[in-house]
């Protein structure tokens, strides 16, 4: 009886596997189930690249600025310096640093004296002033003229006002009183005077030299030299046919000059 037992619990036990078998084959596969949290990716071509709309900037006007107004420039006459190299060495015609200054002669400089360079084409004098002058003006390459005054004395002095460098500048305006004789004279005490009657005194150590020596009296300020007076004014002594005088230490009339 034992080999039919044994016999049987293994043919149930076969039978048993192929029932299980066979139901595991016929029950359904789970479907994979999609998370309802999940958001479907949309593919993006990476060669496009989405840019927000922009505006267009808005301009700010900028400040209106002043156009700064260029200082002028001296130039010092050195000894032995003639007016065409001091031409030449700020790039300048002569004739425009003679039209500056009032020069009428290029040959008629001397050291220690101011000359207001024209660089850029600086305006010496106001268009309109140019134009009220110019039917009083004296021509161009004629020197001034001086009238006739009380005679100096004896001896061979001879003063006159012989040129008016940078006629309503005042930082440049000035009058070159010369010596053409060859005895010097002592001026001091001597008073140059406009018509307006503004009056300036020669104070120590003014000497005018023979030989075509001078002195320069600016209007504007400065410190004084032997060859250099400053007047102390604020603005232009000066105006085109203006006349000029000067007076010795006595009060006698002794040059007389128009301004051109």
């Amino acid at each position: 009886m034992l080999p039919f037992l044994l016999l049987n619990i293994v043919v149930s036990a076969l039978v048993m596997l192929g029932i299980l078998y066979w139901w595991d084959a016929r029950s359904p596969q789970p479907e994979a189930v999609i998370s309802s949290a999940e958001v479907p990716i949309t593919a993006v071509d990476p060669g496009v690249v989405e840019l927000a709309p922009t505006l267009p900037p808005t301009e700010t006007p900028l400040p209106a600025t002043a156009t700064p107004t260029p200082a002028p420039t001296f130039h010092t006459v050195q000894a032995g310096e003639s007016l065409s190299a001091i031409a030449d060495q700020y790039g300048v015609s002569m004739q425009e640093i003679m039209d500056a200054n009032g020069l009428l002669n290029e040959n008629f400089i001397q050291a220690g004296q101011d000359l207001l360079i024209p660089i850029g084409g600086v305006v010496v004098q106001p268009a309109e002033e140019v134009a009220d002058a110019a039917a009083t003006a004296t021509p161009v390459g004629a020197p001034p003229t001086p009238i006739p005054t009380v005679p100096l004395g004896d001896g061979e002095a001879e003063l006159v006002v012989s040129t008016f460098n940078g006629i309503g500048v005042i930082e440049a305006e000035n009058i070159l009183i010369v010596n053409n004789g060859d005895r010097s004279v002592d001026i001091v005490g001597w008073q140059v005077r406009d018509t307006n009657n503004t009056i300036y005194t020669f104070g120590q150590g003014a000497t005018l030299f023979g030989g075509g020596a001078g002195i320069q009296l600016f209007s504007g300020i400065g410190e004084d030299t032997t060859t250099q007076r400053y007047w102390g004014q604020t603005t232009s002594v000066w105006q085109s046919g203006e006349i000029v005088q000067i007076y010795d230490a006595e009060g006698t009339l002794q040059i007389t000059a128009t301004v051109p």
